[in-house]
């Protein structure tokens, strides 16, 4: 019987985990079988449990390798439940966090910022005062584990202690979990957008659409929007590296996120992405030809995607313009969104001081919009604030607000005091996104939400922890 070689499977499973084109490889394969599994309606459930059961080795072997399916999955929430109440994404999480727990318990367990944490618990505290407490304990719940999430992958990135690391710092090569965790974000937007795109295709390209039947097309065009932030980055950072295949890659994972954004007709998620990419390429010099060659590079990088998709599918461009030029004429009062922030004013006034309790805002509208005659008719019941800022100051009144507040300001005060140019510029316009989609959308109990904070207090502190080792040398 040949004796099998521990060190070479050792060597082999480093060499997966190190390689940024073999992780795309095998995430890819994973995706691409999902993908399939769905366009043939078959048993998807049960092959991506089966594929779960199969990756728990390398979970305990390494629970990075948990948060890598995790964030794969995030985009992909939606087709993920095994049965009801239970998802995959839990499974996978629960054992990575038995995995996490055993790596770290012994060495101690870094937190995010403290006022995070501060918010998260005055959330929990508001179940007390909330109008629906099942509502708001289950809210928590959901939280909570995205929270566990954030703490698991701020303590898979570990700080630079190597002299020859820490001179290159910003080397794509030194920060492998972190871009092990962009590229399975990359690769299940990629899946979502394809499955948009094929959804627009047979629709005859009439209406907007998503990945999944009943899949809101807002959050839908967002969680793409920062698949198409970590894409442009990831190649930006590639553009010198002299590896042609990722910069290829990352060009094409772009445009087709690109053209999966577009088809979900999404005001909000093309606002946001539209003002973040600016940001992106004007940051680092500021200048009037920077800012010209910024705009020409935005429009042709959307025109690509929407000129291929008219030669797939008789589509109408006039379908796209009419509903870009509503960002701007609000013709449609928002998609009712006007009028339900009328109530929500109304809601927060009676409310002040501590708000009606954390996700508690639908059944807290249903009583406003009842008691408030003036509102119209066609605005409906148990309505989504569809504003985080809104969300935020209804349901937690102004001292959850101001938690808030706080937090943001201390992330981009975090942000502002990094040394690294490269990664400030990355995490600012992360943060952007955020900021922006949230003035129309409530994304904080979505978990890309959470992903993207866990990327930023990920980076703020592998750098400031890199800092202190810098300064032993």
């Amino acid at each position: 019987m040949k004796k099998v070689n521990l060190n070479k499977l050792k060597y082999k499973f480093n060499r997966i985990n190190s390689d940024p084109l073999l992780e795309i490889l095998l995430v890819l394969i994973f995706a691409v079988t999902t993908n399939t599994v769905i366009y043939l309606n078959l048993v998807l459930h049960s092959i991506l449990a089966i594929s779960a059961i199969a990756a728990l080795f390398f979970i305990f072997a390494d629970y990075s390798n948990g948060l890598v399916l995790m964030v794969f999955l995030i985009p992909l929430d939606s087709a993920s439940v095994i049965i009801p109440g239970l998802t995959l994404t839990k499974v996978i999480g629960i054992v990575t966090v038995i995995s996490f727990l055993i790596s770290n318990i012994k060495h101690g367990i870094k937190l995010p910022d403290i006022s995070l944490t501060a918010f998260l618990l005055y959330a929990a505290a508001s179940i007390a005062w909330s109008i629906d407490i099942k509502e708001s304990f289950n809210r928590i719940t959901n939280l909570a584990n995205y929270y566990v999430m954030v703490i698991m992958i701020i303590n898979s990135v570990n700080p630079i202690t190597s002299i020859n690391s820490i001179a290159s710092i910003n080397s794509i090569s030194t920060n492998k979990n972190l871009i092990k965790y962009m590229n399975a974000y990359l690769c299940g937007s990629i899946v979502v957008s394809c499955l948009g795109i094929y959804n627009f295709i047979t629709s005859g390209g009439s209406q907007r659409v998503a990945a999944f039947y009943g899949e809101n097309m807002n959050f839908y065009g967002l969680t793409i929007g920062i698949a198409i932030i970590l894409s442009l980055y990831l190649f930006k950072n590639y553009v010198n590296s002299g590896n042609k295949i990722l910069k290829g890659i990352y060009l094409a994972a772009c445009l087709v996120l690109i053209l999966g954004q577009l088809v979900s007709l999404s005001r909000t998620a093309w606002v946001a992405t539209c003002i973040s990419s600016f940001v992106f390429f004007t940051s680092s010099k500021f200048n009037i030809k920077r800012v010209i060659i910024s705009i020409i590079t935005l429009v042709v990088i959307v025109s690509v995607p929407l000129l291929i998709l008219k030669r797939i599918v008789p589509v109408s461009t006039d379908l796209f313009l009419n509903r870009f030029t509503t960002i701007f004429t609000l013709s449609d009062n928002a998609a009712g969104r006007l009028d339900i922030w009328k109530v929500a004013f109304n809601i927060f006034k009676d409310y002040l001081f501590f708000g009606v309790g954390i996700s508690n805002f639908p059944a807290a509208f249903t009583y406003g919009y009842i008691m408030n005659s003036s509102a119209p008719l066609d605005v409906g019941l148990n309505s989504d604030p569809h504003n985080l800022y809104i969300s935020i100051s209804v349901e937690l009144g102004i001292t959850g607000m101001l938690i808030f507040l706080f937090t943001i300001y201390n992330i981009f005060r975090n942000i502002f005091s990094l040394k690294e140019n490269g990664y400030k510029e990355f995490c600012m316009v992360l943060m952007l996104f955020l900021l922006v989609a949230g003035l129309t959308s409530t994304i904080l109990y979505k978990k890309y939400f959470w992903y993207v904070l866990s990327l930023v207090y990920a980076i703020i502190n592998q750098i400031n922890e890199s800092e202190k080792a810098k300064g032993k040398y």
